[in-house]
């Protein structure tokens, strides 16, 4: 395990959010990413972990949260995003790096 904790399992807490990230309505979706960003480094870790796996709406999510956070990884994992193959996923990483929208 690194210095930061990376390769720490997640708190079931943040998986079951991650989870929520796919729901069909927007607020429930949205007080995911919200609370997911309350968790800080463990949720981050887990959203790098999943992101490459989730489909086009978690993936979106994932890409706000990991905004919000601006940390180096974060960083990082939204640029490999600008070459996800959805338009809106590599929009949204765009507008994460450049400016990024509060929770």
């Amino acid at each position: 395990m690194g210095p930061d904790g990376e390769g720490r399992d997640a708190p079931p807490a943040v998986l079951h959010l991650i989870g929520i990230l796919d729901d069909e309505e927007f607020t429930v979706r949205n007080a995911a990413a919200r609370a997911l960003a309350s968790f800080g480094k463990p949720a981050e870790r887990a959203i790098r972990k999943a992101i490459g796996e989730a489909h086009v709406m978690p993936r979106r999510q994932m890409i706000r949260v990991l905004g919000a956070m601006q940390s180096r990884k974060a960083r990082r994992t939204l640029q490999k995003m600008l070459k996800d193959r959805d338009e809106g996923v590599r929009r949204d990483a765009a507008k994460a790096l450049e400016d990024p929208i509060p929770l």
